[in-house]
């Protein structure tokens, strides 16, 4: 999969759903609709479990919500777009780690407003330099291909095919 830089925003859709992206000063902002009826891990009871295959370091993550719970229990019952958020902060941070970045930081936050925009559409705002997009789009990338492969992972465990996961056909 290729992801480019677009001017003002890069959009791709995928099986299991669509981001709109975003540079702006020092962020990037990605509007994510969720192709489903089902927008949070609560019907997804594998996800700990693959992310604890996929990406082990997503659960030393910092995790600010509403409970004050650490990611590792967040993530039982959070929106799809918060977990697709920190599987990208973690990504980001193996990368930076990875060419011997010793100090960063990076903030995301995920929003929503179902009264005003269609259920199941996200914003999600990423703290990312200028000098750091490229490192972001690895990541990204990266980090939509863990996404897919959990969500895929789940399903075929789970058999949350028909009506409660996907709005589409499987054959």
């Amino acid at each position: 999969m290729t992801i480019q830089k677009g001017i003002p925003a890069t959009k791709f859709s995928l099986d299991f759903f669509s981001l709109s992206i975003e540079e702006k000063i020092g962020q990037i902002q990605i509007v994510m609709s969720v192709n489903s009826n089902c927008v949070t891990t609560t019907n997804i009871p594998c996800v700990r479990d693959s992310l604890k295959t996929k990406i082990p370091g997503i659960f030393s993550t910092k995790c600010f919500n509403y409970k004050k719970q650490p990611f590792y229990e967040e993530v039982a019952n959070t929106e799809l777009a918060h977990l697709f958020e920190h599987i990208i902060l973690e990504k980001f941070c193996e990368l930076k780690a990875s060419l011997d970045y010793e100090q960063f930081t990076i903030r995301g936050n995920t929003e929503w407003n179902w009264h005003k925009n269609p259920k199941g559409t996200f914003l999600i705002k990423l703290s990312v330099k200028k000098h750091d997009r490229t490192i972001f789009y690895q990541s990204l990338k990266d980090s939509i291909q863990i996404y897919n492969h959990i969500m895929n992972t789940c399903i075929i465990d789970n058999h949350i095919i028909s009506g409660q996961l996907l709005n589409r056909s499987v054959i």
